[in-house]
């Protein structure tokens, strides 16, 4: 508090002398003072209103905390914030090469034009979090935070929106940009929904959402409504492989399974013009089918129509040793007829 009431004596001083230097020695180092308005301290020959040879700092002896600025032998300079709570330690580099970085707790976060968190930038953005984190509350490391709305449905909406194009409203009919939001179905309910929006291509396709993870864990694709299905798309899909785990139908080879006759099986054809327990072409326009059941279903047509087949070979091998009788029986009695012919003769 000396120092600084001092300087200010001397600055106050300069308005009543001529043109002559003030020089003081303070440690047996002497710092001149100029009636030009130029304070030089540590230098004799200041170049600015004020010069100091050195580095410079502003101390708070109560806390601790300090703030310097000072030029370095690398070529760099740096204005640092040090002492006090570890989260209130800032740094800035300004460089030879017109750039300058950001510090904080020794750690880099700007430099070049890139920003890095906990880590040298090797890109635009560089986040190293420093610790290993299991749980989605830890993992953060970015939040970005929507408005509050009074309204019940409100649909609001925060998110990032990336663009190929360096410049115009990302939205605009000739940018090409995609983007990834969270929209809210209303102010009084936590469910909030992700939104995945894609341009189709330029000129007149608008910037739209083309899939949607609903807050329930439902995803669509090409719809927003997916009811009660966890996957809904609106179009077609292609895929090498699709496995799907649902009951078989194996039940239909117990003993206790009971069979209709195919007697009964014509007669349901014939007044419902489909199969016992297949839908009907109506119920499938209006439900869809459910590809395990149907699998199911259809596996449990086969196993019946192969118990038919058995069935029906059985019958067809009884007729066929029946009919090896009858002609066993026709032969004898053709053998008998020749020989009673004899007889006669």
């Amino acid at each position: 508090m000396r120092k600084i009431l001092f300087v200010i004596s001397i600055f106050c001083s300069l308005n009543l002398y001529s043109q002559e230097k003030i020089m003081t020695e303070i440690g047996g180092k002497n710092d001149f003072i100029y009636k030009s308005g130029r304070v030089g301290i540590g230098i004799d020959n200041p170049t600015s209103t004020l010069t100091v040879k050195g580095s410079f700092s502003l101390k708070n002896t109560s806390i601790g905390n300090s703030i310097s600025l000072f030029a370095s032998s690398d070529g760099n300079t740096y204005l640092n914030n040090a002492g006090g709570a570890d989260n209130s330690r800032l740094g800035i580099q300004f460089d030879g090469s017109s750039s300058f970085s950001f510090y904080k707790n020794g750690n880099l976060i700007s430099h070049k034009g890139s920003i890095g968190i906990g880590v040298t930038p090797q890109s635009k953005l560089d986040v190293y979090t420093g610790t290993v984190a299991q749980t989605a509350e830890k993992a953060n490391i970015m939040v970005i935070r929507g408005g509050n709305s009074p309204q019940t449905n409100d649909n609001r909406m925060v998110g990032l929106s990336l663009t190929l194009d360096h410049s115009g409203n990302v939205h605009s009919p000739n940018q090409k940009s995609v983007g990834i939001f969270a929209q809210s179905t209303s102010s009084w309910s936590n469910r909030v929904d992700m939104l995945f929006y894609t341009r189709d291509y330029e000129g007149t396709q608008p910037y739209s959402e083309r899939m949607r993870i609903s807050g329930n864990g439902n995803v669509g694709i090409g719809t927003t409504n997916t009811s009660d299905f966890k996957l809904s798309v609106k179009g077609k899909i292609r895929a090498e492989e699709v496995k799907v785990y649902t009951g078989w139908a194996d039940y239909v080879f117990e003993e206790d399974y009971e069979l209709k006759s195919l007697s009964e099986v014509e007669a349901h054809i014939k007044e419902h013009k489909h199969l016992p327990d297949v839908p009907s072409a109506k119920e499938v326009e209006e439900n869809g089918v459910n590809v395990g059941e149907t699998e199911a279903m259809l596996l449990r047509k086969i196993e019946e129509l192969t118990l038919y087949t058995i069935e029906q070979e059985k019958k067809i091998e009884d007729l066929t040793r029946s009919l090896d009788k009858v002609e066993s029986q026709e032969k004898l009695i053709q053998q008998l007829l020749e020989r009673i012919s004899k007889l006669e003769e």
